[in-house]
């Protein structure tokens, strides 16, 4: 793995390690040869630098490492009830390649590098402070602030300050804008500090290129009063990881209400609605749901919970439908025929217990930020929608996408060309469609990613 990735992935990525006794540590010597790209699948010439973290599989738990490292795991049966992908590397959102031989390298034990951080005096002094938007520790920043009321802005686009380049998403927290808050460098710096971000500091509010300071390419971001729903017709599980994100990986808070409590959610003062997976009826209430998100208001719905809102005119989603033949096709009247002992094989044609997707992202849309053009999403069903007429596709599954674990001949077939994630502008508001649930079992790290951009980004 890269020297130069993120240090907050690097981060959770070794804790990982630690928690499973996995050694590792940083290469002192270099390599040059072929090497397994883990977003490309492919087999290519590439380097191993100095100071990068490596793993080798010649170690006491080798198998375990072999295990939550290989790309592609191999199901000697397909009728298997759980999910067929794991890869550690496309869970973490890394840039990170694999041997297939032994490699001579050298390694040092993996050290801590001190992230020396600019002073109070230093940040009270800066025209601005930015943070690269390259994994949750940013993220964990942002909440930080909020609670500490301190005024947030995100680049909607890239941007340079003199010798710095800045992607977007990135925060931007100007002295101007905390002219009234006292104490917001030192909040700021308390959280810096905790969750190990380094910021940078901006002199002036010109830039090199991608917008001055004070254009609408910095938009301000909003603390949300956040619902969720729980309860009947609420996938449990699914409940619980959206529950979990919040309490405990961000520790934001939320209310809960039950779907027949929704009205609650409408005439309180919050400004965001999650709708985990599930099969619930919003039928009744869809008047009510429109106003609201027109009102300024934003729905994110997950897996399932599309489904229901498919359901209702109003919000631009539609199920793609797969092709049908005529009913007196001889291959539907052979298909009639066929042994009732061997239905369980031929069901899982149709079925994914869930696997790695690799997902086409519009990486100019918010969703796309600190992620890229590409995002492995572990899918865990066959739900597919078309792409979106009155909206964004953010993310979409191409022809013969990359994937790793199995699904089903007809359900691959299926998922080809469809909605992963979109979002709908409705009035003020908007809905953010997300078909695949980017907190599965809350390990997927860089779902989280995601999620955040949904929660902050999308506005």
């Amino acid at each position: 793995i890269p020297a130069s990735t993120p240090l907050g992935k690097l981060r959770r990525l070794r804790q990982l390690l630690d928690r499973n006794g996995i050694s590792y540590g940083r290469a002192t010597t270099s390599y040059s040869g072929n090497l397994y790209g883990y977003r490309s699948g492919k087999v290519a010439e590439g380097k191993v630098k100095e100071g990068d973290l490596v793993i080798s599989a010649y170690q006491p738990r080798s198998v375990l490492t072999q295990v939550l490292f290989d790309p592609a795991a191999v199901v000697k049966d397909s009728i298997t009830y759980d999910i067929t992908g794991w890869s550690v590397p496309l869970a973490y959102g890394l840039d990170a390649y694999a041997s297939r031989t032994r490699l001579d390298l050298k390694a040092a034990p993996f050290d801590d590098r001190a992230v020396s951080l600019p002073t109070v005096t230093t940040l009270s002094n800066a025209y601005a402070i930015a943070i690269p938007w390259e994994d949750m520790t940013a993220a964990a920043v942002l909440t930080d602030a909020l609670r500490h009321d301190i005024q947030v802005r995100t680049a909607t686009t890239d941007f340079v300050f003199g010798q710095d380049r800045f992607p977007a998403g990135s925060l931007v927290i100007t002295r101007a804008d905390n002219a009234n808050n006292a104490d917001y460098v030192r909040h700021l710096h308390a959280a810096l500090e905790r969750h190990g971000v380094m910021p940078k500091t901006i002199a002036t509010g010109f830039s090199t290129s991608g917008g001055d300071l004070g254009s609408s390419n910095y938009q301000l971001v909003s603390g949300k009063k956040v619902a969720i729903l729980g309860g009947e017709g609420v996938g449990v599980n699914e409940f619980g990881q959206v529950w979990w994100f919040f309490d405990q990986d961000m520790s934001y808070p939320a209310s809960i209400f039950d779907p027949e409590a929704i009205g609650s959610v409408f005439s309180g003062d919050y400004d965001l609605l999650v709708l985990p997976s599930g099969r619930y009826d919003l039928a009744d209430r869809s008047d009510d749901l429109k106003a609201w998100v027109r009102a300024g208001g934003k729905v994110i719905a997950i897996g399932r919970a599309n489904s229901s809102l498919a359901k209702l005119d109003g919000f631009n989603l539609t199920e793609k439908k797969a092709d049908e033949e005529g009913d007196d096709s001889a291959s539907d009247k052979k298909d009639r025929l066929l042994p009732y002992g061997n239905r369980e094989r031929r069901f899982i044609s149709t079925f994914n217990p869930g696997a790695v997707v690799k997902v086409e992202m519009d990486a100019t849309h918010p969703l796309a930020f600190g992620i890229g053009n590409s995002y492995f999403s572990i899918k865990t069903g066959t739900d597919t929608y078309d792409y979106l007429e009155d909206g964004v596709t953010a993310g979409r599954l191409r022809t013969a996408p990359v994937i790793s674990g199995f699904i089903g001949a007809t359900a691959k077939q299926e998922i080809e060309e469809t909605l992963i994630f979109g979002v709908q502008e409705m009035g003020r508001g908007s809905v953010v469609y997300l078909v695949d649930n980017p907190l599965y079992r809350g390990f997927w790290e860089e779902g989280k990613l995601l999620f955040c951009n949904a929660l902050f980004q999308v506005n």
